[in-house]
């Protein structure tokens, strides 16, 4: 009778420390996933702004070559956009129909910067467009 009850409670224990654990666990990689992708933003989003300040000084005949050195300084694609959400010039390269104007680009063209954090099956991507 008391290793039966002996047993119950160590088994309780167990379930105990192993749920808390598990709490633990989803709570900390959470935490520091927002962290992380909020760091990204605030870089991008510093980045997005020096870059679309200086992109009003480049020739339109040299737009793409410009997007292509910018994504290369920055390791990261660059877009230029017009106002109305096509793009203009795009490191990733020429020749690609301009797809559907994004969430972070209309957030963008109604502010001063946009940005929205998407998911792919490769990893997760964050994107920042600033005006």
């Amino acid at each position: 009778m008391r290793s039966s009850i002996f047993r119950r409670l160590i088994l309780a224990a167990l379930a105990l420390v192993v749920s808390t654990a598990v709490a633990v666990n989803y709570t900390l990689t959470r935490y520091a996933t927002e962290q992380q992708a909020a760091g990204i933003e605030r870089r991008l989003t510093g980045e997005a702004r020096i870059l679309a300040r200086e992109a009003g000084r480049v020739p339109r005949q040299t737009w793409m070559a410009w997007a292509r050195d910018a994504a290369r300084l920055t390791a990261a694609r660059v877009e230029m956009l017009d106002g109305a959400g096509l793009a203009l010039a795009d490191s990733a390269g020429a020749g690609k129909p301009p797809a559907p104007m994004s969430a972070e680009v209309r957030e963008a063209l109604q502010s001063q910067a946009g940005v929205a954090i998407t998911r792919n099956p490769q990893g997760g991507g964050v994107s920042v467009t600033a005006r």
